[in-house]
């Protein structure tokens, strides 16, 4: 696959409470881990689908992982993760194009494991307006709560 494809492969285990048993996000061009496969796992790990689909994205704003001061990896993890959850549920975000495909859904002994495929569109649309990642050049935008996708 061509490195134009911005397309991401978000893999998810949930246990049969449909609560978070871990993830992974890589790009799916390369394999490449997308700052690390797993690196909201800590904080999120446990909770239940409708929970993580109800936090705001600055939830993760005070995340001090290995990312420096830029809270754009994990904001992009965080909007990846309700991305693909909203449509395993069947929540519509509400967009003319969807920017989430389920690949796969397999149960098995310890609980379903969820793989899907996941445009940057949606990592996109939600940190836009933090201002937190510099890349944009203009270090001057609003800090304001970002929208919760899938709602």
């Amino acid at each position: 696959m061509p490195c134009s494809d911005i397309t991401e492969v978000f893999e998810a285990h949930l246990d049969f409470d449909d609560r978070l048993l871990g993830y992974t996000l890589r790009k799916r061009t390369c394999g490449a881990a997308i700052g690390s496969v797993d690196l909201l796992a800590e904080l999120f790990v446990g909770k239940d689908v409708a929970t993580l689909l109800a936090m705001p994205h600055d939830h993760v704003g005070g995340f001090t992982g290995d990312v420096g001061d830029a809270a754009f990896l994990p904001v992009k993890h965080f909007a990846a993760m309700q991305t693909v959850l909203a449509a395993y549920v069947g929540r519509s975000g509400g967009r003319p194009v969807d920017p989430c495909t389920i690949a796969s859904i397999a149960v098995a002994p310890d609980g379903v494991h969820l793989t899907a495929h996941v445009t940057i569109d949606a990592a996109v649309e939600a940190i836009r307006s933090c201002g937190n990642c510099g890349s944009c050049g203009s270090h001057k935008k609003s800090r304001g709560s970002l929208p919760v996708l899938g709602s």
